[in-house]
């Protein structure tokens, strides 16, 4: 089940629709102005300049040492970039400084999960949802840590509580189904595969005998 990981995405960083001439402009005439640096940084962070992304952030920190939100989304363009010791370093002081929200935690969670604590991302994802209960991802991703050591009775609890906040996760319904396929419920598998498939998710990851 670990092989999870490959394919969950997460995003923490706003998607800024202006132009970068707004944030230039704004750097230019207040350069101690770190909201700025950070929403630069967003916007080179959605366009996939992850190093541009860091330089905004870090310049973000150097004017406002207490800026969570800096910290939290140069940690997201570091793990990006596969740099998990500076991106946990970052996701730490984030929550440190007061970034106590389920994005923040869900986020640390998949790095120490990527970097094999388990247990950790474990307590992560179950923050997350206690700050938001709602947060659907964090849901799923509890169950995936619980099926990852063959918990599988709470894996499946978690994935049915994402079902059942969002009946349109494909994400949900299809590890759901992976699930359901090792305690050998082969019916129950394969109804939540099909209906992953028919919310779009790749009929190549599933089971042949499920489609």
């Amino acid at each position: 089940m670990i092989v999870f990981f490959s394919i969950i995405t997460f995003s923490r960083a706003g998607t800024w629709q202006d132009s970068f001439t707004l944030w230039n402009d704004v750097i230019s005439k207040h350069p101690e102005a770190s909201v700025a640096y950070i929403n630069r940084g967003n916007a080179w962070q959605e366009k996939g300049d992850y190093n541009r992304a860091i330089a905004d952030y870090s310049m973000a920190v150097k004017a406002e040492p207490n800026a969570a939100d800096a910290y939290l989304n140069r940690g997201l363009a570091y793990f990006k970039l596969e740099s998990t010791t500076l991106a946990l370093q970052d996701f730490d002081q984030a929550i440190l400084l007061g970034a106590n929200d389920a994005e923040a935690y869900n986020s640390r969670g998949l790095l120490r999960a990527s970097i094999g604590q388990f247990d950790m991302a474990l307590s992560d994802f179950v923050q997350a949802t206690v700050n938001d209960p709602l947060y659907v991802d964090a849901w799923i991703n509890q169950g995936l840590m619980y099926a990852n050591v063959k918990n599988y009775d709470p894996a499946r609890e978690m994935l049915s509580r994402a079902i059942d906040l969002d009946g349109t996760s494909a994400k949900a319904y299809y590890w759901r189904g992976m699930v359901q396929l090792q305690v050998k419920r082969y019916n129950a598998a394969c109804e939540d595969m099909r209906i992953a498939m028919s919310l779009g998710w790749p009929p190549e990851q599933i089971p042949e005998f499920c489609r």
